[in-house]
Protein backbone atom coordinates (compact mmCIF):
# COMPACT_ATOMS: atom_id res chain seq x y z
CA UNK A 1 0.00 0.00 0.00
CA UNK A 2 1.56 3.26 -1.11
CA UNK A 3 -0.01 6.60 -0.29
CA UNK A 4 1.03 9.60 -2.37
CA UNK A 5 0.11 12.42 0.00
CA UNK A 6 2.02 15.66 0.19
CA UNK A 7 2.26 15.42 3.97
CA UNK A 8 2.68 12.46 6.29
CA UNK A 9 -0.64 11.07 7.55
CA UNK A 10 -1.66 11.37 11.18
CA UNK A 11 -0.53 8.42 13.25
CA UNK A 12 -1.63 7.05 16.57
CA UNK A 13 -0.92 3.92 18.58
CA UNK A 14 -3.61 1.24 18.73
CA UNK A 15 -4.42 -1.04 21.67
CA UNK A 16 -1.82 -3.57 20.54
CA UNK A 17 0.91 -0.92 20.59
CA UNK A 18 1.22 -0.74 16.80
CA UNK A 19 1.31 2.43 14.70
CA UNK A 20 -2.11 3.18 13.25
CA UNK A 21 -2.59 5.43 10.22
CA UNK A 22 -5.75 7.49 10.64
CA UNK A 23 -7.49 8.45 7.36
CA UNK A 24 -7.62 12.19 6.72
CA UNK A 25 -8.72 14.56 3.97
CA UNK A 26 -6.09 14.96 1.25
CA UNK A 27 -4.55 11.49 1.42
CA UNK A 28 -4.19 10.05 -2.10
CA UNK A 29 -3.71 6.56 -3.53
CA UNK A 30 -2.85 5.15 -6.92
CA UNK A 31 -5.70 2.64 -7.14
CA UNK A 32 -9.03 1.60 -5.65
CA UNK A 33 -7.41 -1.45 -4.08
CA UNK A 34 -4.87 0.69 -2.21
CA UNK A 35 -7.55 3.12 -1.05
CA UNK A 36 -9.77 0.30 0.21
CA UNK A 37 -6.85 -1.49 1.88
CA UNK A 38 -5.90 1.65 3.83
CA UNK A 39 -9.41 2.17 5.21
CA UNK A 40 -10.02 -1.52 5.86
CA UNK A 41 -6.70 -1.82 7.73
CA UNK A 42 -7.69 1.14 9.89
CA UNK A 43 -11.13 -0.43 10.46
CA UNK A 44 -9.60 -3.73 11.54
CA UNK A 45 -7.38 -2.11 14.15
CA UNK A 46 -10.17 0.12 15.47
CA UNK A 47 -12.72 -2.71 15.51
CA UNK A 48 -15.36 -2.38 12.78
CA UNK A 49 -16.15 -3.82 9.36
CA UNK A 50 -16.49 -1.85 6.12
CA UNK A 51 -18.31 -2.26 2.82
CA UNK A 52 -18.26 -0.42 -0.49
CA UNK A 53 -21.30 1.80 -0.95
CA UNK A 54 -22.45 4.53 -3.34
CA UNK A 55 -20.52 5.10 -6.60
CA UNK A 56 -20.78 8.10 -8.93
CA UNK A 57 -19.64 7.77 -12.53
CA UNK A 58 -18.90 10.12 -15.39
CA UNK A 59 -20.63 10.00 -18.74
CA UNK A 60 -17.89 7.73 -20.09
CA UNK A 61 -18.47 5.26 -17.23
CA UNK A 62 -15.31 6.03 -15.25
CA UNK A 63 -15.61 6.44 -11.46
CA UNK A 64 -15.63 10.01 -10.18
CA UNK A 65 -16.64 9.41 -6.56
CA UNK A 66 -16.79 6.43 -4.21
CA UNK A 67 -18.02 5.87 -0.65
CA UNK A 68 -16.71 3.18 1.69
CA UNK A 69 -18.86 2.97 4.82
CA UNK A 70 -19.06 1.25 8.17
CA UNK A 71 -21.00 -2.00 7.73
CA UNK A 72 -23.55 -0.68 10.26
CA UNK A 73 -24.41 2.27 8.01
CA UNK A 74 -28.13 2.60 7.21
CA UNK A 75 -30.98 0.37 8.41
CA UNK A 76 -32.50 -2.85 7.20
CA UNK A 77 -36.15 -2.60 6.30
CA UNK A 78 -38.32 -4.07 9.05
CA UNK A 79 -40.16 -7.30 8.48
CA UNK A 80 -43.51 -5.56 8.90
CA UNK A 81 -42.82 -3.05 6.13
CA UNK A 82 -41.53 -5.78 3.90
CA UNK A 83 -44.55 -8.00 4.56
CA UNK A 84 -46.91 -5.29 3.28
CA UNK A 85 -45.23 -5.75 -0.09
CA UNK A 86 -45.53 -9.53 -0.07
CA UNK A 87 -48.36 -11.98 0.42
CA UNK A 88 -48.73 -15.67 1.09
CA UNK A 89 -45.74 -17.95 0.61
CA UNK A 90 -43.38 -15.15 -0.45
CA UNK A 91 -43.89 -13.26 2.84
CA UNK A 92 -43.17 -16.40 4.87
CA UNK A 93 -39.97 -17.10 2.89
CA UNK A 94 -38.78 -13.51 3.36
CA UNK A 95 -39.38 -13.61 7.12
CA UNK A 96 -37.34 -16.83 7.38
CA UNK A 97 -34.52 -15.26 5.35
CA UNK A 98 -34.45 -12.09 7.45
CA UNK A 99 -34.55 -14.01 10.71
CA UNK A 100 -31.41 -15.90 9.67
CA UNK A 101 -29.45 -12.64 9.41
CA UNK A 102 -28.29 -11.84 12.90
CA UNK A 103 -26.33 -8.73 11.83
CA UNK A 104 -28.29 -5.55 12.58
CA UNK A 105 -27.44 -2.11 11.24
CA UNK A 106 -27.49 0.89 13.53
CA UNK A 107 -27.48 3.80 11.11
CA UNK A 108 -23.80 4.51 11.78
CA UNK A 109 -22.46 7.52 9.84
CA UNK A 110 -18.76 6.55 9.90
CA UNK A 111 -17.48 6.58 6.32
CA UNK A 112 -14.82 7.75 3.94
CA UNK A 113 -15.47 9.52 0.64
CA UNK A 114 -13.01 9.43 -2.28
CA UNK A 115 -12.87 11.63 -5.36
CA UNK A 116 -11.22 10.03 -8.40
CA UNK A 117 -9.59 12.09 -11.14
CA UNK A 118 -9.19 10.97 -14.74
CA UNK A 119 -5.62 9.83 -14.08
CA UNK A 120 -6.96 7.27 -11.60
CA UNK A 121 -5.76 8.93 -8.38
CA UNK A 122 -8.05 8.30 -5.40
CA UNK A 123 -8.03 11.23 -2.99
CA UNK A 124 -9.82 11.38 0.37
CA UNK A 125 -12.52 14.04 0.12
CA UNK A 126 -14.37 13.55 3.40
CA UNK A 127 -13.96 11.41 6.53
CA UNK A 128 -16.33 10.65 9.41
CA UNK A 129 -14.59 8.70 12.21
CA UNK A 130 -17.25 8.56 14.97
CA UNK A 131 -19.40 5.42 15.42
CA UNK A 132 -22.74 4.97 17.22
CA UNK A 133 -22.19 1.33 18.21
CA UNK A 134 -19.74 -0.83 20.16
CA UNK A 135 -16.44 -1.68 18.47
CA UNK A 136 -14.85 -5.14 18.38
CA UNK A 137 -11.95 -5.86 20.73
CA UNK A 138 -8.53 -6.61 19.14
CA UNK A 139 -8.84 -10.36 19.74
CA UNK A 140 -12.23 -10.42 18.00
CA UNK A 141 -11.62 -8.06 15.07
CA UNK A 142 -10.51 -10.90 12.76
CA UNK A 143 -14.08 -12.22 12.85
CA UNK A 144 -15.44 -9.05 11.20
CA UNK A 145 -16.54 -9.69 7.62
CA UNK A 146 -14.16 -7.28 5.89
CA UNK A 147 -11.21 -8.48 8.02
CA UNK A 148 -11.41 -12.10 6.98
CA UNK A 149 -8.47 -13.24 4.88
CA UNK A 150 -8.12 -16.32 2.73
CA UNK A 151 -4.55 -17.00 1.59
CA UNK A 152 -3.87 -18.27 -1.93
CA UNK A 153 -3.20 -21.83 -0.74
CA UNK A 154 -6.62 -21.93 0.94
CA UNK A 155 -8.26 -20.51 -2.18
CA UNK A 156 -6.78 -23.34 -4.22
CA UNK A 157 -7.96 -25.85 -1.63
CA UNK A 158 -11.49 -24.42 -1.70
CA UNK A 159 -11.44 -24.55 -5.49
CA UNK A 160 -10.42 -28.21 -5.43
CA UNK A 161 -13.15 -28.96 -2.92
CA UNK A 162 -15.76 -27.36 -5.16
CA UNK A 163 -14.46 -29.21 -8.22
CA UNK A 164 -14.72 -32.44 -6.26
CA UNK A 165 -18.48 -31.95 -6.01
CA UNK A 166 -18.81 -30.69 -2.43
CA UNK A 167 -21.57 -28.13 -2.21
CA UNK A 168 -21.32 -25.10 0.12
CA UNK A 169 -23.91 -26.64 2.41
CA UNK A 170 -21.74 -29.73 2.77
CA UNK A 171 -18.48 -28.03 3.72
CA UNK A 172 -19.81 -25.03 5.65
CA UNK A 173 -17.05 -22.92 4.05
CA UNK A 174 -14.58 -21.68 6.68
CA UNK A 175 -15.51 -24.19 9.38
CA UNK A 176 -14.77 -27.11 7.09
CA UNK A 177 -11.52 -25.50 5.96
CA UNK A 178 -10.44 -25.00 9.59
CA UNK A 179 -11.28 -28.61 10.54
CA UNK A 180 -9.65 -29.94 7.39
CA UNK A 181 -6.38 -28.06 8.02
CA UNK A 182 -6.30 -29.23 11.64
CA UNK A 183 -6.52 -32.80 10.43
CA UNK A 184 -3.85 -32.33 7.75
CA UNK A 185 -1.17 -30.21 9.40
CA UNK A 186 -1.20 -30.83 13.14
CA UNK A 187 1.30 -33.29 14.61
CA UNK A 188 -0.21 -36.26 16.38
CA UNK A 189 -0.18 -40.06 16.45
CA UNK A 190 -1.29 -42.03 13.40
CA UNK A 191 -4.20 -43.50 15.34
CA UNK A 192 -5.55 -40.07 16.25
CA UNK A 193 -5.05 -38.78 12.70
CA UNK A 194 -7.13 -41.65 11.28
CA UNK A 195 -9.86 -41.07 13.88
CA UNK A 196 -10.00 -37.31 13.16
CA UNK A 197 -10.16 -37.95 9.41
CA UNK A 198 -13.09 -40.34 9.73
CA UNK A 199 -14.84 -37.93 12.11
CA UNK A 200 -14.36 -35.14 9.54
CA UNK A 201 -15.75 -37.25 6.69
CA UNK A 202 -18.74 -38.29 8.78
CA UNK A 203 -19.55 -34.79 10.07
CA UNK A 204 -19.67 -33.30 6.57
CA UNK A 205 -21.36 -36.32 4.91
CA UNK A 206 -18.42 -37.01 2.60
CA UNK A 207 -18.29 -40.80 2.88
CA UNK A 208 -19.05 -41.20 -0.83
CA UNK A 209 -16.90 -38.34 -2.09
CA UNK A 210 -14.24 -39.72 -4.44
CA UNK A 211 -11.85 -36.77 -4.03
CA UNK A 212 -11.69 -37.23 -0.27
CA UNK A 213 -11.28 -41.00 -0.70
CA UNK A 214 -8.38 -40.52 -3.14
CA UNK A 215 -6.80 -37.97 -0.82
CA UNK A 216 -6.97 -40.38 2.11
CA UNK A 217 -5.38 -43.18 0.06
CA UNK A 218 -2.40 -40.88 -0.54
CA UNK A 219 -2.21 -39.72 3.08
CA UNK A 220 1.36 -40.98 3.64
CA UNK A 221 2.58 -38.50 1.03
CA UNK A 222 1.14 -35.36 2.64
CA UNK A 223 -0.09 -35.82 6.24
CA UNK A 224 2.26 -34.38 8.89
CA UNK A 225 2.03 -37.49 11.03
CA UNK A 226 3.72 -39.59 8.31
CA UNK A 227 6.45 -37.05 7.59
CA UNK A 228 9.90 -38.45 8.48
CA UNK A 229 11.88 -35.99 6.38
CA UNK A 230 13.45 -32.81 7.75
CA UNK A 231 11.42 -29.74 6.78
CA UNK A 232 12.76 -27.13 9.26
CA UNK A 233 9.10 -26.34 10.03
CA UNK A 234 8.71 -24.92 6.52
CA UNK A 235 6.25 -26.45 4.07
CA UNK A 236 6.15 -25.39 0.40
CA UNK A 237 2.88 -23.59 1.11
CA UNK A 238 4.35 -21.66 4.05
CA UNK A 239 7.43 -20.71 2.05
CA UNK A 240 5.40 -19.60 -0.95
CA UNK A 241 2.94 -17.50 1.07
CA UNK A 242 5.69 -16.02 3.25
CA UNK A 243 7.82 -14.82 0.34
CA UNK A 244 4.74 -13.62 -1.55
CA UNK A 245 3.72 -11.43 1.41
CA UNK A 246 7.25 -9.97 1.68
CA UNK A 247 7.32 -8.88 -1.96
CA UNK A 248 3.65 -7.90 -2.10
CA UNK A 249 4.22 -5.23 0.55
CA UNK A 250 7.04 -3.66 -1.46
CA UNK A 251 6.02 -3.99 -5.10
CA UNK A 252 3.56 -1.84 -7.00
CA UNK A 253 1.23 -3.54 -9.44
CA UNK A 254 2.82 -1.90 -12.51
CA UNK A 255 6.62 -2.00 -12.69
CA UNK A 256 8.95 -2.03 -15.65
CA UNK A 257 11.45 -4.88 -15.75
CA UNK A 258 14.33 -2.61 -14.71
CA UNK A 259 12.26 -1.20 -11.84
CA UNK A 260 11.37 -4.74 -10.76
CA UNK A 261 15.03 -5.70 -10.56
CA UNK A 262 15.85 -2.60 -8.50
CA UNK A 263 12.98 -3.27 -6.06
CA UNK A 264 13.93 -6.94 -5.85
CA UNK A 265 17.49 -6.03 -4.89
CA UNK A 266 16.19 -3.61 -2.24
CA UNK A 267 13.98 -6.29 -0.68
CA UNK A 268 16.78 -8.87 -0.80
CA UNK A 269 19.19 -6.44 0.84
CA UNK A 270 16.62 -5.68 3.54
CA UNK A 271 16.11 -9.38 4.25
CA UNK A 272 19.86 -9.95 4.48
CA UNK A 273 20.20 -6.95 6.81
CA UNK A 274 17.44 -8.30 9.07
CA UNK A 275 19.21 -11.65 9.15
CA UNK A 276 22.50 -10.03 10.10
CA UNK A 277 20.77 -8.04 12.85
CA UNK A 278 19.22 -11.24 14.23
CA UNK A 279 22.62 -13.01 14.14
CA UNK A 280 24.28 -10.08 15.86
CA UNK A 281 21.59 -9.96 18.55
CA UNK A 282 21.88 -13.71 19.19
CA UNK A 283 25.64 -13.53 19.63
CA UNK A 284 25.73 -10.40 21.78
CA UNK A 285 22.68 -10.89 24.00
CA UNK A 286 21.74 -13.88 26.11
CA UNK A 287 18.02 -14.73 26.36
CA UNK A 288 16.19 -14.44 29.67
CA UNK A 289 15.89 -18.03 30.88
CA UNK A 290 12.56 -19.27 32.27
CA UNK A 291 14.29 -21.07 35.18
CA UNK A 292 17.72 -19.37 35.36
CA UNK A 293 19.60 -22.07 37.27
CA UNK A 294 18.22 -25.09 35.40
CA UNK A 295 21.13 -26.73 33.52
CA UNK A 296 18.93 -28.08 30.72
CA UNK A 297 17.72 -24.62 29.75
CA UNK A 298 21.19 -23.12 30.18
CA UNK A 299 22.73 -25.70 27.84
CA UNK A 300 20.03 -24.86 25.27
CA UNK A 301 20.30 -21.08 25.63
CA UNK A 302 24.05 -21.03 25.09
CA UNK A 303 24.22 -22.47 21.53
CA UNK A 304 20.72 -21.75 20.14
CA UNK A 305 19.78 -18.52 18.39
CA UNK A 306 17.37 -16.37 20.37
CA UNK A 307 14.41 -17.30 18.20
CA UNK A 308 15.06 -21.05 18.32
CA UNK A 309 15.67 -20.95 22.06
CA UNK A 310 12.32 -19.18 22.50
CA UNK A 311 10.58 -22.04 20.67
CA UNK A 312 12.51 -24.64 22.68
CA UNK A 313 11.61 -22.94 25.96
CA UNK A 314 7.93 -22.91 24.95
CA UNK A 315 8.08 -26.69 24.44
CA UNK A 316 9.73 -26.99 27.84
CA UNK A 317 7.00 -24.96 29.58
CA UNK A 318 4.18 -26.99 28.08
CA UNK A 319 5.39 -30.22 29.70
CA UNK A 320 3.96 -29.14 33.05
CA UNK A 321 0.42 -29.69 31.76
CA UNK A 322 1.28 -33.23 30.61
CA UNK A 323 1.30 -36.54 32.45
CA UNK A 324 3.93 -39.24 31.92
CA UNK A 325 3.12 -42.94 32.37
CA UNK A 326 5.61 -45.82 32.05
CA UNK A 327 4.19 -48.46 29.71
CA UNK A 328 7.10 -50.87 29.37
CA UNK A 329 10.66 -51.38 30.60
CA UNK A 330 12.88 -53.56 28.39
CA UNK A 331 16.41 -53.42 29.70
CA UNK A 332 17.68 -49.88 29.16
CA UNK A 333 14.73 -49.00 26.89
CA UNK A 334 11.80 -47.31 28.62
CA UNK A 335 8.50 -46.71 26.80
CA UNK A 336 6.21 -43.93 28.05
CA UNK A 337 2.80 -42.53 27.21
CA UNK A 338 2.85 -38.73 27.49
CA UNK A 339 -0.61 -37.16 27.51
CA UNK A 340 -2.10 -33.71 28.00
CA UNK A 341 -4.26 -33.50 31.12
CA UNK A 342 -7.29 -32.47 29.04
CA UNK A 343 -6.89 -35.13 26.35
CA UNK A 344 -7.44 -38.87 26.06
CA UNK A 345 -4.79 -39.16 23.34
CA UNK A 346 -1.05 -38.90 23.72
CA UNK A 347 2.37 -39.59 22.22
CA UNK A 348 4.55 -42.64 22.69
CA UNK A 349 8.13 -41.90 23.76
CA UNK A 350 10.99 -44.43 23.86
CA UNK A 351 14.02 -43.49 25.97
CA UNK A 352 17.32 -45.38 26.22
CA UNK A 353 19.05 -44.63 29.51
CA UNK A 354 22.46 -45.90 28.41
CA UNK A 355 23.08 -43.94 25.22
CA UNK A 356 20.63 -41.12 26.08
CA UNK A 357 18.68 -41.49 22.82
CA UNK A 358 15.00 -40.59 22.72
CA UNK A 359 12.30 -40.85 20.04
CA UNK A 360 8.71 -39.65 20.02
CA UNK A 361 5.78 -40.70 17.84
CA UNK A 362 5.00 -37.05 17.04
CA UNK A 363 8.26 -36.90 14.99
CA UNK A 364 8.87 -33.25 15.83
CA UNK A 365 12.62 -33.58 16.20
CA UNK A 366 12.95 -35.56 12.97
CA UNK A 367 11.04 -32.97 10.94
CA UNK A 368 11.96 -29.69 12.70
CA UNK A 369 15.10 -30.36 14.71
CA UNK A 370 13.84 -29.30 18.16
CA UNK A 371 12.90 -31.74 20.91
CA UNK A 372 9.17 -31.88 21.61
CA UNK A 373 7.27 -31.41 24.86
CA UNK A 374 6.77 -35.20 25.15
CA UNK A 375 10.51 -35.95 25.01
CA UNK A 376 11.33 -33.18 27.49
CA UNK A 377 8.69 -34.55 29.88
CA UNK A 378 10.38 -37.97 29.79
CA UNK A 379 13.78 -36.36 30.36
CA UNK A 380 12.35 -34.63 33.41
CA UNK A 381 10.86 -37.88 34.71
CA UNK A 382 14.28 -39.55 34.43
CA UNK A 383 16.24 -36.71 36.04
CA UNK A 384 18.01 -35.72 32.81
CA UNK A 385 18.96 -32.14 33.60
CA UNK A 386 21.50 -31.47 30.82
CA UNK A 387 20.37 -31.43 27.19
CA UNK A 388 22.25 -34.19 25.30
CA UNK A 389 24.50 -32.59 22.69
CA UNK A 390 23.27 -34.85 19.87
CA UNK A 391 19.88 -33.11 20.06
CA UNK A 392 21.30 -29.62 19.48
CA UNK A 393 21.08 -29.36 15.72
CA UNK A 394 23.95 -27.29 14.34
CA UNK A 395 21.75 -25.38 11.86
CA UNK A 396 19.79 -23.80 14.76
CA UNK A 397 22.89 -22.54 16.60
CA UNK A 398 24.36 -19.03 16.65
CA UNK A 399 27.37 -20.02 14.57
CA UNK A 400 25.69 -22.22 11.96
CA UNK A 401 27.04 -20.08 9.11
CA UNK A 402 30.57 -20.34 10.43
CA UNK A 403 30.22 -24.11 10.36
CA UNK A 404 29.36 -23.94 6.67
CA UNK A 405 32.65 -22.31 5.77
CA UNK A 406 35.18 -23.38 8.37
CA UNK A 407 36.44 -26.89 7.74
CA UNK A 408 39.01 -29.13 9.36
CA UNK A 409 42.65 -28.39 8.68
CA UNK A 410 43.96 -29.89 5.46
CA UNK A 411 45.30 -33.42 5.34
CA UNK A 412 48.58 -34.60 3.86
CA UNK A 413 46.76 -35.63 0.66
CA UNK A 414 45.29 -32.12 0.14
CA UNK A 415 46.80 -30.47 -2.94
CA UNK A 416 47.55 -26.75 -3.21
CA UNK A 417 44.39 -25.86 -5.15
CA UNK A 418 42.14 -27.62 -2.60
CA UNK A 419 43.94 -25.86 0.23
CA UNK A 420 43.58 -22.50 -1.49
CA UNK A 421 39.83 -23.09 -1.93
CA UNK A 422 39.49 -24.01 1.76
CA UNK A 423 41.35 -20.88 2.89
CA UNK A 424 39.24 -18.75 0.52
CA UNK A 425 36.04 -20.02 2.17
CA UNK A 426 37.47 -19.28 5.60
CA UNK A 427 38.28 -15.68 4.60
CA UNK A 428 34.78 -15.23 3.14
CA UNK A 429 33.31 -16.44 6.43
CA UNK A 430 35.40 -13.97 8.42
CA UNK A 431 34.38 -11.10 6.14
CA UNK A 432 30.70 -12.00 6.52
CA UNK A 433 30.95 -11.98 10.30
CA UNK A 434 32.78 -8.65 10.29
CA UNK A 435 30.09 -7.03 8.12
CA UNK A 436 28.24 -5.94 11.27
CA UNK A 437 30.93 -3.37 12.08
CA UNK A 438 32.74 -0.80 9.92
CA UNK A 439 35.66 -0.83 12.35
CA UNK A 440 36.07 -4.60 12.00
CA UNK A 441 35.83 -4.42 8.22
CA UNK A 442 38.43 -1.64 8.11
CA UNK A 443 40.74 -3.72 10.32
CA UNK A 444 40.20 -6.82 8.19
CA UNK A 445 40.80 -4.97 4.93
CA UNK A 446 43.99 -3.42 6.30
CA UNK A 447 45.24 -6.87 7.36
CA UNK A 448 44.40 -8.35 3.94
CA UNK A 449 46.17 -5.49 2.14
CA UNK A 450 49.24 -6.14 4.27
CA UNK A 451 49.13 -9.87 3.47
CA UNK A 452 48.58 -9.03 -0.20
CA UNK A 453 51.73 -6.90 -0.24
CA UNK A 454 53.78 -9.60 1.55
CA UNK A 455 52.48 -12.22 -0.90
CA UNK A 456 53.53 -10.06 -3.87
CA UNK A 457 57.03 -9.66 -2.40
CA UNK A 458 57.36 -13.39 -1.76
CA UNK A 459 56.09 -14.28 -5.23
CA UNK A 460 58.51 -11.77 -6.74
CA UNK A 461 61.49 -13.36 -4.97
CA UNK A 462 60.34 -16.82 -6.09
CA UNK A 463 60.16 -15.56 -9.69
CA UNK A 464 63.67 -14.07 -9.49
CA UNK A 465 65.13 -17.35 -8.27
CA UNK A 466 63.43 -19.30 -11.04
CA UNK A 467 64.80 -16.86 -13.66
CA UNK A 468 68.40 -17.13 -12.38
CA UNK A 469 68.62 -20.75 -13.41
CA UNK A 470 71.39 -23.15 -12.38
CA UNK A 471 74.87 -21.63 -11.99
CA UNK A 472 77.56 -22.82 -14.54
Amino acid sequence: MEAIEDEAPDEMVDKAGQTLIVPEVGMAFKSEDQAYEMYNTYAGKVGFSVRKSHTKRRVDGSISQKYIVCSNQGYRESESSQDTKRTGCNARIHRETESSQDAKRTGCNARIQFSVNREGTWRVQKVVLDHNHDLASPNKSHKLRSQRRVIEADKRLISQIREAGMKPAQKHSEKFLHDFKRCVYEDRSETLFIKMWHDLVTEYNLEDNQWMADLYNLRKKWAAVYNDSFTADMTLTHRSEGMKNVFKKKFRRKLTFSELLVEYEKVSASLRENELDADFSSRRKNPVIYIPNLPLLKTAAKPYTRRVYSEFEEEFKQQFSFSCKLLQADGSNLTYMVMHMQSVHGATVVFNKENMTITCSCRKYESIGILCTHALKVFNANDVFVLPSQYILNRWTKYAKRGFYIEKEGTETEDLKMRAARISRKVASIALRCSLSKVLLDYLEKAINKLDLEADNSLGKMQEKSNEGPSV
